[in-house]
């Protein structure tokens, strides 16, 4: 008799469970909340929103369907953690869901996703589009194609696009998130939601490849973006690569223009708006890109292109300087280095293997081991610990009189630096301007006790330096 009981109340347990399994997928997919780290299921209690296999992408989600069984018929979504930012209905979106008059046929679904990234348009990568910071996966449920209207809120966006407003769909049908060249589908805008601004996509169709999901995001540019993807060559032994270049948009004609920055060579074509050229006999090195439609609209990218066995740059992607330590930086790479370049905001800075970092910026560097050239890109920031001025006198105490002052401020400010003697007389004075990074170079030829004050704003440090 116990086990029977026991039998009969787990019996009722599970069922519980999954009845509240439904209930939540029921209430999550009606009003646009995300449940944490939950499948979401239909009545029969089959996965429509996977987490495993839309692993990384389960923040912000929203979806349609139509479940009779769980009284479900939701033609229109957005996720009420940001209501209106993104929003997908099937076939047209209208003020409320019962007003809209698509019908969903009975057990198909479609949920989305995303990766949890800022509503911001990322850096612009040469020879590609600007593309937004987040992505989605969208998920789905059933045998036929859903068609859906898609809105993005752009005035949400945290910051405004390096070029243009005219706006796409970026889909890598393969969701892997990879956005392969073969993989990719842009879709332009099909307009501007007059009372709100939003951007529109009208008739845009999940899953064409029967696949089970796709990751997506947005781009942005002129009358027309940019796609490039480049099949590398090689050092050793000697091979070309190809590089495929095309646009979205534009048109009825592009005119395009690559130069080699090593030899000056120049290839010049007019093609069809969207369609991509291979150009091959691509050596490995720095490229210009000029792309022009008939608009006047005109891009021009500066493209590098390394081989896959190009030497290995020991660099991060970035550096953040401190007033304890100076910052030096190795190029060093196996083989003979025939050439060093360290270039700050496009300035050439250093042609040595080691550079010493003195400024904030964007950094590159470019180095030729036996005769196969690498680059890498870093950026170098200053953030003070607590947020505060933060400086120090390096070495201290100094055998020669030379010393190197370091102040770090929370932001870009000047600095006021004075060297005091034990009489309390100025022996150095000294102004600096336009940085949040200061390293400067002092000598004081008597040997004694100092103090070495450094004020910025309303902030002030002393330290106390000694001179053998």
């Amino acid at each position: 008799m116990k086990g029977g009981l026991l039998n009969l109340c787990s019996s009722t347990e599970l069922s519980e469970r999954m009845n509240d399994r439904r209930l939540e997928s029921y209430l999550a997919i009606k009003y646009g909340i995300t449940l944490s780290g939950q499948n979401y299921v239909n009545a029969n209690l089959t996965k429509v929103w996977d987490t495993r296999l839309n692993n990384g992408y389960n923040a912000n989600v929203l979806g349609v369907g139509r479940d009779t069984t769980m009284t479900l018929d939701q033609r229109q979504s957005t996720s009420s953690n940001e209501a209106g930012f993104l929003t997908i209905g099937v076939d047209t979106l209208t003020r409320w869901n019962h007003q809209n008059p698509a019908v969903i046929p009975e057990g198909h679904f479609l949920l989305t996703g995303d990766d949890g990234q800022a509503r911001a348009w990322a850096d612009r990568e040469p020879g590609q589009a600007q593309t937004m910071e987040r992505r989605w996966s969208i998920q789905r449920t059933g045998n036929q194609l859903l068609n859906t209207l898609v809105r993005l809120d752009t005035s949400t966006v945290l910051n405004d696009p390096e070029i243009g407003t005219n706006h796409w769909l970026v889909i890598d049908r393969s969701g892997t998130g990879e956005f392969g060249m073969t993989s990719t589908d842009y879709i332009a805008s099909t307009g501007v939601e007059l009372s709100t601004g939003s951007v529109l996509f009208d008739g845009v169709v999940w899953d064409v490849d029967g696949s089970g999901r796709d990751v997506f995001t947005f781009a942005v540019g002129g009358s027309f973006i940019p796609t490039a993807w480049i099949d590398p060559p090689t050092c050793d032994p000697a091979t070309t690569g190809t590089l495929h270049l095309g646009v979205q948009g534009g048109g009825p004609s592009i005119r395009n223009r690559l130069q080699c920055m090593g030899d000056g060579t120049v290839r010049e074509w007019t093609s069809p708006s969207g369609e991509v050229r291979a150009i091959e006999d691509v050596v490995p090195g720095e490229y210009e890109l000029r792309i022009e439609d008939q608009s006047g609209y005109i891009l021009t990218d500066r493209l590098w292109v390394e081989a896959t066995d190009a030497p290995s740059l020991s660099l991060r992607d970035s550096y953040e300087l401190s007033a304890q330590y100076p910052l030096t930086l190795d190029a060093g790479a196996p083989g003979s280095v025939m050439e060093y370049r360290w270039e700050l905001d496009e300035q050439l800075i250093g042609d040595e293997r080691q550079l010493l970092i003195e400024e904030t910026g964007n950094y590159q560097c470019t180095i030729v081991s036996d005769g196969c050239p690498a680059r890498k890109a870093f950026t170098v920031t200053a953030k003070p610990a607590q947020g505060v001025l933060d400086a120090a006198v390096l070495p201290n105490p100094t055998s020669d009189g030379w010393f190197t002052v370091q102040t770090v401020l929370p932001t870009v400010g000047d600095v006021h630096l004075l060297v005091i003697d034990v009489m309390g007389r100025v022996v150095h004075r000294r102004e600096l301007h336009g940085s949040d990074y200061y390293r400067t170079g002092i000598h004081i030829q008597a040997s004694g006790q100092y103090t070495v004050i450094i004020r910025s704003g309303d902030e002030q440090r002393a330290i106390k330096l000694v001179v053998l």
